[in-house]
């Protein structure tokens, strides 16, 4: 633009930088890029300072390729929790560090989430909707709550039997809830769908070939559950109902809470288990 180019074709913006700074041309930081500020006439001047980084404290060389040293995995897995939008299964963790095997992923997810629990802190680490997922810990949810503002999601009486109806009899037709429930279901099956609770999966292969609806992993999420074995059993239910309308007896003991069912089991095997 008005500037000469030196012999390198480099702009002469750093001796125009000088000529504006005057006096101060001492202070000058040399960036990349730019030309050294040319001395002026006169006396002479000191040469421009140059300003140099302190070594990094703390820190060790990390190779550009390869998974993470065996004392890294921990916190390279806090680092993509942190950063992902959502639930994380191992497979994506493991792709993600560029395979140091899932077997040692899972055993870094475990040791983070015993050591976060001990050592009380604020963020706990769930499996959830089938993956790993940071959550703050429900103790300062109403401070959270404060801060992010707005109002909960919060499902009518209706909404939540269609629900479960659907979580537990998937896939399900609209005509099958409406059987169940006795009233029509239309409008609240659009609801959480438009919620992303449950969603279409198909449809069924009858005449007239309606929808059939299932549960999405926005509902695994939201009721934190791993996966639909996580759900109690009718079993279960009952149990609860029962503690619920009768209360604790004068003097007896606690009843014991049912065995959480270890990851993995289908409906079907739960169902074949109880027969």
């Amino acid at each position: 633009m008005g500037g000469n180019d030196d012999g390198d074709g480099r702009s002469d913006l750093g001796s125009n930088l000088g000529s504006d700074l005057g006096s101060d041309l001492g202070n000058v930081i040399l960036l990349p890029g730019f030309g050294r500020p040319k001395q002026r006439s006169g006396p002479n001047r000191p040469p421009p300072r140059t300003v140099a980084l302190p070594p990094s404290e703390g820190l060790e060389h990390i190779e550009k390729s390869g998974p993470p040293a065996d004392h890294l995995i921990e916190a390279a897995l806090e680092a993509l929790l942190l950063a992902s939008d959502g639930p994380a299964t191992i497979e994506q963790l493991n792709t993600w560090l560029e395979d140091p095997g899932k077997r040692r992923v899972r055993s870094a997810l475990y040791n983070l989430q015993t050591r976060w629990k001990r050592e009380n802190r604020g963020i706990i680490l769930v499996q959830v909707a089938r993956g790993w997922q940071l959550r703050t810990d429900v103790r300062f949810s109403r401070w959270v709550a404060t801060m992010r503002g707005g109002k909960p999601l919060r499902l009518s009486k209706a909404a939540l039997e269609t629900l479960a109806v659907v979580a537990y009899r998937q896939p399900v037709t609209r005509a099958e809830i409406e059987e169940l429930r006795g009233v029509d279901s239309g409008g609240v099956l659009r609801m959480l769908c438009e919620r992303q609770l449950t969603h279409v999966t198909g449809r069924a292969e009858v005449p007239g070939r309606p929808l059939i609806y299932g549960t999405t992993p926005g509902f695994l999420s939201m009721f934190g559950l791993r996966d639909l074995s996580d759900l109690p059993t009718l079993r279960d239910l009952r149990a609860l109902q029962r503690d619920t309308r009768e209360g604790p007896a004068a003097g007896s003991a606690p009843t014991p809470k049912p065995e959480r069912r270890p990851p993995g089991l289908t409906r079907a095997d739960i169902e074949g288990a109880e027969e």
